[in-house]
């Protein structure tokens, strides 16, 4: 399975890393991430060096973590620091240690080239820490490819169907349009004089009078989203209505499995608690959403979606915009060498023998 790795990927929400061991699977590997003593988050490589034990079965020792199979230590940089066997240590035992940044309540990972991690490039969530807004965090697993779920978010027309609560006025006269710039994609809908729908109703009720209803979709590969759901009173400039922001981060966590990192905020003051507005989102991405895309990723078989003879609709412009731009990222990326970020090249990770106190 081929991933795009010069690029940052969602390893979890910033309350979710304490001074406790989290582990995760990232593209096929597993990680464990911890916070120092100073609160500065580390992400390590879950396997010891030696007998390839978790480290996540050991325990925090301050700022160390130490393998529960035979007791070497290794710092926040990965480095063996303490060998029950040995000392020095061996400077061969080293854990791979992930580029991380911590930001708008995300904590961002970095699996690419050395020297290329640009912090600049972090898709902009800056919605989350606004002060008049207050939100909700959610994480649900997906037994589906993430560029489904990826098809799934870049298309919304599926709505209404799939999700008949929010209602379904994309499909009466809604215009659709898809732009780019850069790595940047959007995937917009636009329609007016409709009925307000029932989720928009109980977030901002208009009391019969027809809306202008807008979805603004914008994509960052690999796949981190954000969707503006809006509404005005029909006529009326987009900033006198309502916005509900919502982050929709997509990590892979195998071929076939996916981490769905959600937030979603209302106003300060609205009068909807964030436990109720949880489970409508929840409900919608974990009973109606869910489902369905694993029931396409059993059908599909494992077999690649181009080589897959399907009909495509005008609605699927925006998602096979993404695939298409994401298939060029990877393919250009995989024309050059890759290192991974802990300086150790993926051809090097073949397990080596060494001799107890190797130095």
């Amino acid at each position: 399975m081929k991933y795009l790795r010069n690029t940052w990927y969602m390893a979890a929400w910033s309350h979710e890393v304490s001074n406790s061991m989290l582990t995760r699977t990232i593209l096929g590997e597993r990680y464990v991430f911890y916070r120092k003593q100073d609160g500065v988050v580390v992400g390590l490589r879950d396997r010891c060096p030696h007998r390839f034990a978790p480290l996540s079965r050991g325990r925090l020792c301050g700022d160390e973590i130490q393998c529960g199979y035979h007791g070497l230590k290794f710092a926040a940089d990965g480095t063996c620091v303490h060998s029950p066997f040995s000392s020095p240590p061996p400077r061969s035992a080293k854990v791979r240690n992930c580029v991380l940044e911590e930001r708008h309540h995300i904590v961002w990972m970095w699996l690419g080239d050395l020297g290329r991690d640009d912090s600049t490039s972090i898709p902009d969530f800056s919605y989350i820490t606004r002060a008049d807004l207050k939100g909700t965090f959610g994480l649900s697993s997906m037994n589906a490819h993430y560029e489904l779920v990826t098809d799934n978010l870049m298309d919304l027309s599926h709505v209404e169907f799939l999700h008949p609560a929010f209602g379904g006025a994309l499909l009466k006269g809604g215009k659709h349009t898809v732009s780019q710039e850069g790595d940047t994609i959007w995937s917009n809908w636009w329609t007016q004089n409709v009925p307000n729908t029932p989720s928009l109703e109980m977030w901002w009720p208009t009391k019969g009078k027809p809306i202008d209803h807008s979805f603004d979709m914008r994509w960052n590969p690999p796949a981190s989203i954000y969707l503006g759901v809006g509404a005005t009173l029909t006529g009326a400039p987009r900033d006198e209505g309502f916005t509900l922001p919502s982050a929709h981060i997509l990590t892979p966590e195998t071929a076939s499995t996916t981490l769905y990192f959600w937030h979603s905020a209302l106003p300060l003051g609205h009068p909807q608690s964030m436990e109720e507005l949880h489970k409508i989102i929840a409900d919608a991405f974990d009973r109606e959403d869910a489902p369905m895309l694993e029931a396409v990723q059993h059908e599909m078989g494992g077999a690649d979606f181009w080589d897959i003879a399907t009909v495509m609709l005008r609605t699927d412009a925006g998602a096979v915009r993404v695939r298409k731009h994401l298939g060029k990222l990877i393919a250009a990326e995989n024309d050059r060498q890759f290192t991974t970020s802990g300086g150790i090249a993926e051809a090097a990770c073949m397990p080596q023998i060494l001799a107890i106190g190797d130095t």
